[in-house]
């Protein structure tokens, strides 16, 4: 259970009266803050430890790997046999190569949910696994979710297990997620008890300690200064910028690049954050396209950061998956931006605010048509908060081109389609207009991905659909993803008619004539053995690693013909689904 707002109060008066009164108080495993995980098979810490330094020895790796925080498939687990089958070994050389964000959002909500769901780690094949300390399953993903920007979770993860962690590795990685999530108090607790590792010789420890002294005091001194005129310096052999922190009220970093924070050490990024040592003054622009997701995280949850950038961030990391459309919604709804606002990176937002308070129709309708001419201007994401606005309003009050636009916005939020939306023109008129326009390239991908969102339905257009004539609009690679996307998904036979005019059987052809970015044969027959075998993790996580970086443009159809296979044979046929319409939308 989590922590309620007045047991964190007591446990930051508990945690200022172990530092700054220096009483020494035993701190029992089971007072930690335990989850509601079922508790391991390891001994108590007071029951094991010879001496007071060393940590319990006699460690049950299969319960510890065991614990996640979705504990079933109604909460987006992947089930208690997500391990079944894969050798231990393998999954922990896969873990720390997973990568911290994708090209796909579908891929990137999926791996989370793998890193965070309650399985049976008995279900490995560990013969020649050996169980070498903080190299188990749960530390790896503990440091997963952190370079995924996914402190909240990791915090959750990390507390799932009952029992003090048995390694420093597995503790440092709690104590960081705690101070990632803005929980300095309740990190300080656990630094304090897990006093056995300030003696191990890592630098980690040997700041942590000092830097809790500097919150805590702070903590008990309410609005008064941590560090007096006159007070003995307190020193870090290893970091200046700690120092700076803690010796120096009016210390602030100011970086000119996101990059200069992202160098920074673990402890130092935490304390800079929590302490609001920060001053973007400099920062002139992010490029959110290489921008590590834990830097974006922890930029979009400083309060000094400015909006401006803040928007940006919370599309991007929107765009790829790391948030929910809905965190864009709230980042709208909380900013207080005058009315006649009409340029600059509040128009949006300030247009979102008005339509939702509008009480006329007209009045409403003027604004959500105003926003929709600004899409091209904007990051892709930032509309995406309108998508619900728009579905609720009459297809027939929007012109063609701003249809469009609306319709698309509501498949890439995610949301069902209304059927007044998908008779209009949109969808029913652009498969029957080729006349001397011929059909354009991203209606008809807008219409593939709404038949794809819908589960192909039976219901075709007036004029029968002939797949051959896709031919004039789309490329080979096209035609391709969308032949086997339908071969593997729908179950109506919907391309009885479909002849491609050119099938790739080499891969020298498709790497002569066109950019693909051709996957490793390793990696396609490794996927291929996962789906054979039907080991679900390394489905989902090859999955990943495969399409991380590869846009659906450069797509190698063979490669995705193999993950949909692979998703729909492991039982994830829902998610299937949601990453070809991912693709489709893609291609244009």
């Amino acid at each position: 259970m989590a922590p309620t707002r007045t047991s964190l109060f007591l446990l930051t008066v508990l945690a200022c009266c172990l530092f700054l009164s220096s009483v020494q108080a035993p701190v029992l495993a089971n007072e930690r803050m335990a989850g509601s995980a079922p508790k391991a098979n390891t001994p108590r810490q007071s029951e094991t430890n010879k001496t007071k330094n060393s940590p319990p020895q006699d460690i049950n790796y299969a319960v510890l790997e065991s614990y996640g925080t979705l504990t079933n498939i109604r909460k987006g687990g992947l089930g208690i046999d997500l391990w079944q089958n894969s050798q231990r070994a393998l999954l922990l050389e896969l873990l720390p190569i997973l990568p911290d964000d994708t090209k796909y959002k579908t891929l990137q909500k999926l791996q989370k949910r793998l890193l965070l769901t309650e399985a049976d780690a008995q279900l490995m094949i560990r013969k020649d696994s050996p169980e070498a300390p903080g190299q188990d399953s749960l530390t790896l993903r503990l440091e997963k979710l952190l370079s995924m920007g996914a402190f909240d979770d990791a915090v959750k993860l990390y507390t799932r297990n009952p029992d003090p962690p048995y390694h420093e590795r597995l503790a440092r990685n709690g104590v960081l997620a705690m101070f990632y999530s803005g929980q300095d108090s309740l990190a300080c607790l656990e630094v304090k008890a897990l006093e056995e590792y300030h003696q191990k010789g890592v630098s980690f420890w040997q700041q942590a300690p000092k830097i809790c002294t500097y919150i805590l005091s702070k903590v008990a001194q309410q609005d008064g200064p941590a560090t007096k005129t006159g007070q003995k310096t307190i020193k870090f052999p290893d970091s200046t910028i700690l120092e700076k922190i803690i010796n120096k009220p009016t210390f602030r970093f100011t970086p000119h690049t996101p990059d200069e924070l992202n160098k920074l050490s673990p402890l130092e990024k935490a304390l800079l954050f929590t302490d609001g040592r920060i001053d973007y003054s400099q920062l002139k622009s992010i490029n959110t396209e290489e921008l590590p997701p834990a830097i974006a995280t922890l930029l979009i949850t400083d309060k000094n950061l400015p909006d401006k950038h803040r928007f940006k961030l919370i599309t991007a990391s929107v765009g790829k998956g790391n948030r929910s459309p809905q965190s864009l919604t709230e980042f709208y709804n909380s900013l207080d931006i005058p009315p006649a606002t009409k340029t600059g990176w509040q128009q949006i937002p300030a247009l979102y605010q008005k339509a939702k308070k509008a009480s006329e129709d007209a009045e409403r309708l003027a604004f959500l048509k105003e926003a929709l001419d600004l899409s091209a201007e904007n990051p892709p994401a930032a509309l995406l908060p309108f998508a619900d606005l728009l579905r609720k309003e009459k297809a027939g009050d929007f012109s063609e081109s701003h249809a469009k636009i609306a319709l698309r916005l509501m498949l890439q939020a995610n949301l069902s389609v209304p059927q007044g939306w998908a008779k209009y023109k949109t969808l029913e008129s652009m498969l029957e207009s080729s006349g001397e326009k011929g059909i354009n390239k991203q209606d008809i991908l807008t219409w593939l991905a709404h038949d794809i969102s819908e589960n192909f339905p039976t219901s075709f257009p007036s004029k029968e659909f002939d797949f051959n004539g896709l031919t004039d609009v789309l490329n080979n690679s096209e035609l391709q993803i969308t032949k086997i996307i339908y071969e593997k998904l729908d179950k109506r036979d919907k391309l009885h008619n479909y002849v491609p005019s050119k099938v790739y059987e080499k891969h020298v052809d498709l790497t002569l004539d066109d950019s693909y970015v051709m996957p490793s044969i390793d990696l396609v027959d490794s996927l291929k053995k996962a789906r054979l075998e039907e080991r679900l993790a390394e489905v989902v996580i090859l999955s990943s690693i495969a399409l991380h970086d590869v846009p659906p443009g450069n797509l190698y159809a063979g490669l995705l013909r193999e993950i949909l296979d692979g998703l729909i044979t492991v039982g994830l046929t829902e998610e299937a689904q949601e990453l070809a319409e991912e693709v489709v939308l893609g291609l244009n």
